[in-house]
């Protein structure tokens, strides 16, 4: 601590050795300094503000029915590209930047300064706030140019969505009238070969080996259903055959007299069983139904034994008896040989298809896949003439959107102005930095004259450096004259570091009241 105080004192030692330089060096950086800044051109920022309202009612309603562009993408991209070689030349004729460029490098300056020196941005917390500034030594040029810039900005992006709209119908358009050729191209081809291969075409059932393998399908299935009908039928010969000959062998013939009778007395029974449930066997109505079906049966016992004596005085090659089983046999029958006559029918039928599809073999293939691909061809241009169609259609609903009224609206917040004092350079803050550059030169040129030529001003100091004994010091005194002069010349030095003061207090009121 005592060691750092000394070296302070040391230091404070030192710059009053140069003292003078130090005064001369600030007096020549302050006047220096204070003259350059007033040299500095002012610089006026002209600014505007523009609000992008891109909202637009239209837009939800016209959802999926008319192009929807990106606004938002647009704008952003308009922004980058404010700064092209175009528009930076446009803004430089319109300002007269201009007139005075005499070669190409002239133009090149002019076209640098102003893409330095404008800024577009927006606002963080409201993306659709852009601002426009521009800085300029005339306040009068800079507005202008923030006024041809925010007007660049707001017909290019109008201007671009129209023109984008009109491209885009011309280029449908063309597209249009290409793929309508072709597709009619393609009919045509389609019509003349179907004419021309009529009777080879193929059907909903598919191509020709799906066609082939179906008609065999088919003839597989016939066979099996032959074959099945064909025992149907052997079937019903036999049945038939064993009725009639179990007939002839039990003579067991009924008749419609024998049938009648059965049913009256099956009815009779009903009633003699309903009877008992209420009377006796003694009952007049029980006994009375007794005897009836007595007779009853009595009448059925003779009619059949007369037919059994008919059927046994016949010949030998008399027809078969008839009965119902027999008659229901001979109706299955007759129904299972027209069974078999319709499918061999159907399997005759399938048998030429098969074998004119087969005899075609190296024909039809060949037409199928010419067909198929015209079919292909013809689909696949008319998808896209349809689909050229729509999208023309959506292209002039936005185009009449956008003349009716544009998806994007400017609102000029604040426009162009400029400031009654400049922006640049800030003349206060200057002149305190160039006194304090001062101060600090004139400390820094004194400690460093000390530097380069050292003084010891102790004994310790003196003791210290050299490792030697110091025996003694003889210390300086001054006359009373002397020390008069000393008074003197810190009075004037002081008076010097206040005049500095005083020249930095006037040049800063001189700035506030010019």
């Amino acid at each position: 601590m005592v060691e750092g105080i000394r070296q302070l004192i040391d230091r404070a030692q030192d710059f009053w050795r140069y003292r003078w330089l130090a005064l001369a060096i600030a007096w020549l950086v302050a006047i220096g300094g204070w003259i350059g800044v007033y040299i500095i051109p002012d610089q006026y920022q002209a600014s505007a503000r523009v609000y992008v309202d891109s909202e637009s009612i239209l837009r939800p309603l016209l959802k999926d029915i008319a192009v929807q562009p990106d606004v938002k993408e647009r704008l952003s991209l308009m922004s980058r590209t404010l700064l092209s070689r175009p528009n930076l030349e446009k803004i430089a004729r319109a300002v007269d930047f201009d007139i005075n460029t005499r070669t190409d490098k002239d133009m090149e300056e002019v076209l640098d300064e102003l893409t330095s020196k404008i800024e577009i941005e927006s606002n963080v917390k409201e993306p659709n706030l852009y601002l426009i500034s521009y800085s300029h030594h005339q306040s009068a040029k800079a507005k202008q140019v923030v006024q041809e810039a925010l007007n660049i900005f707001m017909e290019n992006t109008l201007g671009d969505t129209r023109k984008e709209s009109a491209s885009a119908q011309k280029f449908l358009e063309e597209q249009i009238r290409e793929y309508e050729a072709r597709l009619h191209e393609s009919e045509n081809k389609l019509l003349e070969f179907k004419q021309t291969n009529i009777g080879l075409m193929p059907d909903q059932s598919g191509g020709y080996y799906s066609r082939l393998q179906s008609l065999r399908d088919g003839l597989d299935q016939s066979r099996l259903e032959l074959r099945q009908a064909e025992q149907e039928r052997a079937e019903y010969s036999r049945q038939l055959a064993e009725a009639e000959a179990k007939i002839k062998r039990s003579q067991n013939f009924t008749s419609p007299e024998i049938r009648s009778l059965d049913q009256k007395i099956a009815e009779l029974k009903d009633q003699l069983d309903a009877r008992l449930l209420a009377y006796t066997e003694e009952h007049p109505e029980v006994v009375k139904l007794k005897n009836t079906i007595t007779d009853l049966e009595g009448q059925r016992a003779r009619e059949e034994a007369r037919i059994v004596a008919r059927v046994r005085n016949a010949p030998d090659d008399a027809p078969p008896p008839v009965s119902d089983l027999t008659q229901q046999l001979r109706l299955s029958l007759s129904q299972a040989d027209a069974r078999i006559a319709s499918i061999k029918v159907r399997m005759d039928e399938y048998n030429r298809k098969v074998h004119g599809m087969e005899s075609n073999v190296n024909t039809l293939p060949g037409v199928e896949v010419e067909l198929q691909r015209l079919n292909r061809d013809t689909s696949v241009t008319k998808e896209k003439y349809e689909e050229l169609l729509n999208r023309l259609e959506s292209a002039k609903l936005s185009g009449v959107v956008g003349d009716v009224g544009d998806d994007i609206k400017f609102r000029v917040v604040d426009p162009p102005w400029v400031p009654s004092n400049p922006a640049f350079p800030n003349r206060y803050l200057l002149n305190a930095v160039v006194l304090l550059a001062a101060l600090a030169a004139g400390i820094v040129a004194a400690l460093f004259s000390a530097q380069s030529s050292p003084v010891i001003y102790d004994a310790q100091t003196l003791r210290t450096v050299t490792g030697l004994p110091v025996y003694g010091a003889v210390s300086v005194i001054h006359t009373a004259a002397g020390k008069n002069a000393m008074k003197k010349g810190v009075r004037r030095y002081l008076l010097a570091w206040l005049l500095l003061l005083v020249v930095y207090t006037g040049i800063t009121v001189v700035q506030f009241v010019t």
